[in-house]
């Protein structure tokens, strides 16, 4: 199973663009952004099995980001959703 950090709504989305070091390489809207991201997913499932979407909390994940020393970037979003997998109620909708 795979795991990924899933924006559910444009405030969301533009939040994460915000507090993230490398939020200007976002897609510039949240259309586009879950336009990508639904291919994604459909060709990580199509690969690999199930995609676990992670329900994306800003305030969480930079708590998250301070607690491990890490800085809030691509990389720190793919270990958070790892770390939430386990964790129902994280998952989105």
């Amino acid at each position: 199973m795979t795991a990924t950090l899933w924006f559910h709504d444009e405030t969301n989305y533009l939040r994460f663009r915000e507090i993230c070091d490398d939020g200007g390489e976002f897609p510039g809207t949240y259309a586009a952004w879950l336009e990508l991201a639904l291919k994604r997913a459909a060709a990580v499932e199509l690969a690999q099995g199930t995609i676990q979407k992670i329900k994306a909390d800003p305030d969480d994940f930079l708590l998250w980001c301070k607690t491990n020393r890490v800085a809030p970037n691509k990389l720190a979003r793919a270990r958070y959703a790892n770390a939430r997998a386990a964790s129902t109620a994280h998952r989105a909708a």
